[in-house]
């Protein structure tokens, strides 16, 4: 079963699988290229930088691997599963038994944050700020966090409107943190302070982060809806209906925006009206757990 997400990158395909092995794939033809051995799944999306690939898995180990040939550059073991990796700066960020801060030089350990929230496991993580943005789904401490990158501390933390609901792992842009929930929204928080900026309340659950572009936040709920909001203001600029419900991120290229629900259907919609481009019934009945990789 394949629940990563996938990453164009150096003309190939690059995909993680429960089979244990990360992939790569002819972007053009779907050609084998290489695997790379791991002996955990991988769950997470690898990230590109540079012709290198880092990405975790569930053997509690984080990678990094030549894009051209698949060889490894260096592994290192941390403390829980891993999923997707933020890289930034010559700095790999790990969301784990706590926060790691990686050399991509060498994987040598920078920080470690073993319990900055006061639970484990934490989400994948997003920075930027010189802060460190995780959520949890530990029960009772639901919410966002923003983590001092130098000193580990919380500067600011958001619960959902229940203070009980899961939110997804958080996605910087600029001056903004974005989550969804399971509470049924789409939230917009200050990336400094963590006041909330808005929210934008649908029909029913959420379960993974939005995509962002040109200043319009894309979210696939439950309720059947894909949502574009106006990034600045949560401003509802249109909604497309799909056949069944919304599970994995969408995704934005080329002026379009591409998504897939548990009716196995991908489709295609016009990013800035909202109307139909293209509809795809998969071939075969295998649930959709990673948002989709779409390139030129």
């Amino acid at each position: 079963m394949v629940e990563a997400t996938p990453t164009l990158a150096g003309g190939m395909v690059l995909i993680g699988s429960n089979d244990h092995f990360l992939y790569a794939l002819d972007a053009s033809s779907g050609a084998f290229r290489w695997k790379f051995p791991v002996g955990g799944n991988v769950t997470g999306k690898p990230i590109v930088v540079s012709g290198v690939a880092y990405f975790g898995a569930q053997n509690h180990n984080v990678y990094a691997v030549n894009v051209a040939d698949g060889s490894q550059r260096w592994a290192i073991s941390v403390g829980a599963s891993v999923g997707t990796v933020a890289v930034a700066n010559g700095k790999a960020y790990v969301g784990a038994d706590g926060v790691y801060i990686l050399s991509t030089v060498d994987g040598g350990q920078l920080a470690h944050f073993p319990n900055p929230i006061g639970t484990q496991p934490v989400s994948d993580p997003a920075v930027g700020n010189g802060l460190i943005y995780i959520s949890t789904s530990d029960a009772g401490q639901r919410a966002v966090f923003a983590l001092d990158e130098t000193s580990g501390t919380v500067r600011w933390r958001y619960p959902t409107v229940s203070n009980n609901a899961t939110l997804s792992a958080p996605v910087v842009d600029g001056g903004l943190v974005f989550a969804t929930s399971q509470d049924k929204n789409v939230y917009a928080l200050d990336a400094l302070t963590g006041a909330k900026v808005w929210n934008y309340t649908t029909g029913d659950q959420f379960f993974n982060p939005p995509a962002i572009a040109s200043g319009v936040v894309y979210a696939g709920s439950y309720d059947t809806f894909l949502y574009a909001l106006r990034e600045s203001d949560g401003f509802s600029i249109w909604s497309f209906q799909s056949e069944n419900n919304i599970y994995p991120s969408p995704a934005y290229a080329g002026g379009s925006v591409y998504f897939a629900n548990s009716s196995f259907i991908v489709t295609s919609v016009n990013a800035t009206s909202g109307g139909l481009n293209w509809k795809f019934q998969l071939p075969f009945a295998a649930f959709v757990m990673g948002s989709l990789a779409v390139g030129p």
